[in-house]
């Protein structure tokens, strides 16, 4: 679903940036290996990290956030996996 989002928008004959083209052919490079298992098992593990990396830094800026009396940031949802990726 996201890769049909991005390839819309990316895509060169609807996108007028100069690397459209180049940016085109990297996700469709990307959706390729994740549809692949062996690839996608791979890039599971990288992606958990990134998420234990964000949701630690997302802790620490939520003490300071308390701190400073601002909402705290999500350790889930959307904008939490939009970090992480």
């Amino acid at each position: 679903k996201n890769y049909r989002k991005l390839s819309v928008m990316i895509h060169p004959d609807k996108c007028k940036h100069e690397q459209a083209q180049e940016a085109f052919h990297k996700l469709g490079e990307a959706y390729r290996a994740l549809k692949d298992p062996a690839s996608k098992e791979k890039y599971a593990g990288v992606i958990d990290i990134a998420r234990e990396e964000v949701e630690k830094r997302r802790k620490k800026e939520n003490k300071q956030r308390v701190l400073d009396g601002l909402d705290q940031l999500e350790l889930d949802g959307n904008d939490f996996e939009q970090e992480v990726t």
